[in-house]
């Protein structure tokens, strides 16, 4: 079973905005769930203060196809990579030689939002400075609390550990630091005790 309600599950808003104040803006984003929000958020742009002075950096997968930049907005350079790894090590080299005022945003499945917080972390960027919007999957990364292996897109409440092969149970309890939810063995508390395969993180 899963603990709900638990504080240090993640909340996140439905909508992307972008911060007036910002003198540059870094969108990243990944899959096509992730081009209407971004869209969304450049073509309400212009009702920001001086959001054409304020250039956009748009970094894309590939999977997320191609995006044209809605008229109207804030000026829009679209980068496109070929995998989720080749975006972030874009992220990282511009935000090494960023100046005050940047913004970052992330836009995708809950996996990619988090890669990009943490990617943003030693520059500076603390709790809740990446603006961060789920669209797409909600499959977990989940830590193995056993042998430590970080264990990607888990969609189902049990999952065999890709490290030491224990069945886990996944729980709501959510590491910013690893950007993680952690797992323990299914009858860690009630030995013997198993639960139906389920996928809730689709």
């Amino acid at each position: 079973m899963l603990v709900s309600g638990i504080k240090s599950r993640p909340l996140y808003g439905d909508t992307l905005a972008l911060d007036p104040k910002g003198a540059r803006h870094l969108l990243i984003a990944s899959g096509a769930d992730a081009l209407p929000v971004v869209a969304a958020a450049l073509a309400a742009g212009d009702a920001a203060s001086d959001p054409g002075q304020a250039p956009v950096l748009l970094l894309l997968d590939a999977a997320s196809g191609p995006f044209i930049p809605p008229a109207g907005g804030p000026q829009v350079t679209v980068e496109t990579y070929a995998d989720p790894a080749a975006c972030l090590d874009r992220v990282t080299g511009l935000l090494d030689a960023a100046t005050m005022g940047i913004r970052v945003y992330a836009v995708g499945p809950e996996q990619f939002v988090w890669t990009v917080a943490i990617a943003a972390e030693p520059f500076g960027f603390g709790k809740g400075e990446v603006v961060q919007v789920i669209a797409g999957s909600i499959a977990r990364k989940v830590f193995c609390t056993h042998c430590r292996t970080l264990n990607e897109d888990v969609t189902d409440n049990i999952h065999a550990c890709t490290g030491c092969g224990c069945r886990l149970l996944v729980r709501d309890h959510f590491s910013r630091r690893l950007g993680a939810f952690m797992a323990v063995k299914v009858d860690s508390e009630v030995p013997g005790e198993d639960f139906a395969v389920e996928e809730l993180f689709p």
